[in-house]
């Protein structure tokens, strides 16, 4: 419901239609339409009656002795001689005799009074006279031009009139009729004509009044229509209103509509208040746009602080929360930016797709983006115009705590909900067979597994085995699964040489005396000495009686044997005998197997030759999965539906790579769990992928950072991805042989991985 103040009164009173010539000429304009060419002129008459000719009296009671102090201080008779000469013979040399020989302002003061009273009959004469006359015109005036014109031109003549003709007579006629003038023209005729029609009759009424009774009278027309024109009478009235009853609805812009310049503080006050009170603000907005044509910037600025006020009352941007309502033809400093609308849009579209979802995952992840759009929202906020950003930034803020809250109870919701499916997937460590989730995933490569059982069991003489394949493609976990291949009477000692005891070949050996000594629970005081032969020595004869004591046959699986390599370059001459040994104790028994476990095959290992000493190894290589396999490790572990373009693009980008398939899987398991819902989609998959391709996967970067350790092996991979001919021959063979390059059926070298070369062209 509006406000009383900002309604247009149906049935105004004399009194309001009087305040109205002054304050209101918009509502006297159209007040005046409804009415008859009689109701006009039984109006008039009421008003000119009962209203104008007792102003006219009052302001001249008020104004005589003002005037007449201003002439005595001024001394205005001197400098500016009255002409008075129609009213009685030799008037005029006798008064200015008469003032020269007066001295005291007192003196003067009590002459001129007497002098002017002594005219009353005079100023009766004229006053009444005048008055007549701006009754007149005022008559013609309404029935011409309706109720307004005549009420301006009625005023404008009874205030010059009688005014004029009540005082010039016992003033200093140029001065009184100025002021008189200048008032009625400010006050009637400029509010009446407009400013350019104001600005014309001052200058005339001055320029006219100077020609005709001297220059005193023409400044004075001017300076008086000019401060009465701009209203600067009524503003400290406005300045002292706006610190002592300043509201809404009580505000100078209520009270007058020809407010020409601003009042310190007032827009500023009236925009705070609008924030807190939008509904109220936005009442007086729509009385400024209608009725206050001067205030318009100032409805534009208050339309800020109302639509802000608004949203501060929303917790977030709904189909109730709209866009400040700012007029094209408002100044550039009001409007604001495409952008700014087009994201505004975008968050309340945001948040009613989040509203009638139903999933708490996708809500989840719908408020999370709102969240980000509300930020970039801030950031265009504060690149719009100072004088009214503000406003809205307190209350984005409040947007952006909402929006978490909610987010974080989503959360919250879909922690303590049952997932969707247990996560078994592990791409960084080995897996393990104690373990039931890792048995679950533990998938493929039965003819592997098969053959290193076979060989072991029935080799007449064991010979050193080494499974090779590329890191994190499962060699490891195939080791852990070991035990569960084989018969009770093989124990297995698993040794990873990465581990910081293994600082040398003394401590190697003395590292992996201890873990036998573990696995068979016995007492272990032995400290291998610095001579290697005599510390393998040592080692050997130790290895013997054990395997014959026990009925066991030991299975010493080194991991990471590389590492062991670099100790024995060291002394390569030592290295050789010590691989020397080695060789000699494999061939010569069957109760001891080496079964070395790593990347690199043994011809890369020189200096010295490991390929010279065991020339007898079988080498077990590690693969991708197949296809079948790697399908049964997306889908068995877990109770997630998987449409069959996706399970067939899990497949092409990874091969069948066991850590990258399991990154993938562990990634989409926990979206699923997320937004708590088993269907995958495309979107799924591309976010899991995104994450797959991590700066800091192990799996890749090992291949690019140490497997591609000079310059050579990496302008190959480049000239592979930019689909060029690599040219050097021994890159290509060692990129091949381990399994990283492949050609296609165009002849073309490609990367086997599609994964690797996503990776790849993203970060090298």
């Amino acid at each position: 419901m509006t406000n009383k103040a900002f309604t247009y009164p149906q049935n105004p009173t004399l009194w309001q239609l009087f305040l109205w010539i002054i304050f209101e000429p918009t509502y006297l304009e159209k007040y005046s339409e409804t009415l008859s060419k009689t109701q006009t002129v039984t109006q008039f008459l009421k008003l000119y009656i009962f209203i104008i000719v007792p102003v006219i009296l009052c302001l001249l009671i008020v104004l005589l002795p003002i005037f007449i102090s201003f002439v005595v201080f001024f001394d205005l008779p001197t400098h500016f001689p009255p002409d008075l000469n129609s009213l009685k013979d030799g008037y005029t040399e006798q008064f200015s005799q008469q003032w020269q020989n007066l001295t005291y302002f007192n003196e003067k003061l009590t002459f001129y009074a007497k002098k002017t009273l002594n005219n009353y009959d005079v100023l009766l004469k004229e006053l009444i006279f005048r008055l007549a006359l701006s009754l007149a015109v005022g008559l013609a005036g309404g029935l011409a031009g309706g109720l307004a014109g005549g009420l301006a031109l009625g005023l404008a003549g009874g205030l010059a009139g009688g005014l004029a003709g009540g005082l010039a007579v016992g003033l200093a006629g140029g001065l009184a009729g100025g002021l008189a003038v200048g008032l009625a023209g400010g006050l009637a005729v400029g509010l009446a004509g407009g400013l350019a029609g104001g600005l014309a009759v001052g200058l005339a009424v001055g320029l006219a009044g100077g020609l005709a009774v001297g220059l005193a009278g023409g400044l004075a027309t001017i300076i008086f229509f000019y401060l009465f024109y701009f209203r600067f009478p009524f503003y400290p009235f406005h300045f002292i209103l706006n610190f002592i009853n300043q509201t809404l609805t009580r505000n100078p812009y209520v009270y007058d509509s020809i407010i020409w310049l601003p009042i310190w503080r007032l827009d500023r006050n009236l925009a705070i208040r609008t924030y807190q009170q939008p509904v109220l603000g936005q009442q007086l907005i729509d009385f400024l746009r209608e009725h206050r044509p001067l205030q318009f910037n100032t409805a534009m600025h208050l339309t800020h602080a109302a639509t802000a006020g608004h949203w501060q009352q929303q917790s977030l941007p709904t189909d109730q929360t709209h866009l400040p309502n700012i007029s094209d033809n408002a100044p550039k400093k009001f409007q604001v930016s495409n952008d700014w609308k087009q994201q505004f849009t975008e968050l309340k579209q945001q948040l009613s797709q989040v509203q009638q979802q139903n999933n708490l995952g996708l809500q989840k992840q719908g408020y999370q983006d709102l969240i980000q759009q509300l930020e970039i929202f801030k950031d265009t906020t504060l690149n719009q115009h100072p004088l009214w950003k503000h406003y809205y930034l307190d209350t984005i803020q409040s947007w952006q705590q909402h929006a978490t809250e909610q987010f974080e109870d989503i959360a919250q919701q879909l922690q303590n909900a049952e997932p969707i499916s247990s996560n078994v997937y592990r791409y960084g460590d080995p897996l393990q067979q104690e373990y039931e989730s890792d048995q679950k995933i533990f998938l493929g490569r039965t003819d592997l597994k098969d053959k290193l059982a076979v060989e072991i069991q029935s080799s007449q003489k064991m010979p050193l085995f080494l499974i090779q394949g590329q890191r994190r493609i499962g060699k490891t976990s195939l080791i852990n699964f070991l035990p569960s291949m084989l018969p009770p009477k093989f124990t297995i000692i698993q040794q990873d040489c990465q581990d910081a005891k293994v600082s040398s070949i003394p401590a190697w050996l003395q590292d992996l005396r201890q873990k036998i000594a573990d696995k068979f629970k016995q007492e272990n005081d032995w400290q291998a000495p610095d001579d290697w032969l005599e510390a393998w020595a040592q080692m050997q004869t130790y290895l013997e009686n054990l395997s014959f004591n026990h009925g066991h046959k030991l299975i010493l699986a080194i991991d990471e044997y590389e590492i062991l390599h670099e100790y024995l370059q060291e002394d390569e001459k030592r290295g050789k005998r010590l691989l020397g040994a080695l060789r000699s104790f494999s061939q010569h028994q069957n109760r001891t197997v080496f079964l070395f476990v790593g990347s690199a095959l043994l011809t890369e290992l020189q200096q010295p030759n490991w390929n010279q000493y065991f020339t007898h190894t079988r080498r077990l290589k590690v693969e991708y999965l197949d296809k079948q396999s790697a399908l049964k490790l997306i889908t068995e572990p877990v109770t997630l539906n998987y449409p069959d373009n996706l399970l067939e693009q899990m497949y092409q980008l990874t091969q069948g790579h066991p850590a990258l398939l399991q990154r993938l899987c562990k990634h989409l398991v926990d979206i699923a769990n997320g937004d708590n819902r088993a269907e995958m989609t495309q979107a799924d998959l591309d976010k899991a992928i995104d994450e797959t391709l991590d700066e800091e996967n192990a799996s890749i970067n090992f291949f690019w950072t140490e497997f591609c350790y000079n310059d050579a092996h990496k302008q190959t991979v480049k000239a592979i991805l930019n689909q060029q001919t690599p040219t050097d021959e021994t890159s290509i063979q060692r990129l091949e042989r381990h399994g990283f390059i492949q050609k296609n059926p165009q002849d073309q070298w490609t990367m086997c991985v599609p994964l690797f070369e996503m990776w790849l062209k993203r970060y090298t």
